[in-house]
Order: structure tokens, then sequence, then C-alpha cells
């Protein structure tokens, strides 16, 4: 039986590095793209690295202030990566997590194809009355980074002025990444351009729209 992909990233990443070219039966080296073990091998090596602009991204509340899910074993940081449906039917959401943030994740997360793709998980703790537009993720090794901006809510999305909610950013990757993650991080700004938010009719105090005052979420995930 031939090795999944997943089991090619364990076992075939490390040879690829000091890989030139393959010997042949004769002897000889040959830099042969056909050759299927190299195609799968190198695939697995851009697969644990690379980028993706504007990627599927799925962003539930906790408005208590907790985490919103975890995983089927505590990860330090509440980052972690999601790669097949037997870790989906195991998430564990948190209670006060609203019932129609967890029916989306979980659509979300049964609609990842899991031979293709993988999802990347990270909690927040942003103010109530702020959301993100997410611009791109990127990973390699074992660090994943996403670059965003935040913005003021519509004024009909109900929050609280100067509280800070829980929040998961659900990342669908377009590739199999199978890697142990020891670090992660954002950079982002305020607010973004081309907001749709009538800021002119926010009062500072509100507790439904938002608050006018500016905040620099950057790095709030670190």
């Amino acid at each position: 039986m031939s090795p999944t992909r997943r089991q090619v990233l364990h076992g075939a990443v490390p040879a690829v590095f000091g890989l030139t070219g393959c010997v042949s039966s004769d002897g000889h080296e040959s830099n042969d793209d056909t050759d299927p073990s190299r195609r799968e091998a190198d695939r697995a090596t851009v697969e644990n690295s690379g980028s993706v602009s504007d990627p599927p991204v799925v962003k539930p509340r906790n408005p208590d202030g907790r985490r919103v899910l975890d995983p089927p074993e505590d990860e330090s940081g509440g980052r972690f990566l999601v790669g097949s449906t037997e870790t989906v039917e195991a998430l564990q959401f948190q209670p006060g997590v609203p019932s129609e943030d967890v029916t989306a994740t979980r659509e979300f997360l049964n609609a990842t194809d899991f031979s293709e793709e993988t999802v990347y998980v990270t909690h927040i703790r942003p103010k109530s009355c702020y959301q993100y537009r997410i611009h791109s993720v990127t990973w390699q090794y074992s660090d994943v980074e996403y670059e965003y901006c935040s913005e003021l809510r519509p004024p009909d999305e109900q929050c609280a002025a100067d509280t800070r909610v829980g929040m998961a950013l659900c990342f669908r990757l377009p590739a199999v990444v199978d890697m142990d993650l020891h670090s992660g991080g954002s950079s982002g700004h305020f607010p973004c351009e081309g907001s749709t938010t009538d800021y002119a009719v926010i009062e500072s105090n509100a507790t439904v729209g938002g608050t006018t005052t500016t905040d620099d979420t950057a790095g709030e995930n670190r």
C-alpha cells in the first residue's frame, strides 16, 4: 500500500533538502521530475511551507472572554491544526459560545476536504465592538503568521464597549500541513481600508455598534 500524503510529510521532508538528484538502477544520477517518489517528496516540502491570500475563515466568538474551542489534546497558546474528520468530531466548544457560532464553525469544518486542506485554529481576545478582516496566512516550519486589519463592527451588531471577548480564527489552508506548532503571530492595522461602518453615528459608550476609540490589536494572539 502506498503511503498517505500525511505519512510522506513525516518521512520524506528531511531527505528532500539534501537531495540534488536521483540515482537510477545503472548508477547514474537523474533529475527526472517524472519520478513518482520525487514528485511526492517535492510536494510534501511545498505543503509544509506556503502562503495564501484571503483564505476562507470562520471567526466564532465567546462573549465570556474565554477560549472558544479546544482540541482533543490541549496545546499551549490555543493554536492547533485540524487535519481529519476524527479531530473535528472531538473538538469541544466552551460554554457561552452562541449556538449559531458553533453551527457555523462545524459546517465550515465539515466542508473541508482534509485530503487536500488543513484548518489552522488560533485564539485572540479583541474588544467586543471590533471585527477582523484577514488578508493572508503564511506557514513555514513550525510557525504560522497571518496579516489582518481591524475595524468597528456594524451598528446593528450587538457589542459592549471596552469589553474583550474570546475569538477563534479558523483558517482553511489549501494544503496538507502536518507539523509541530511552536510559534504563531500576526500583524495588522486599524482601521481597514474601505470600511463601510459609519463612524460618525457610533458613540464612545455604545452598547450596540462600536466605540470610536482606536485600538492597535496587533499581536494579541501571541
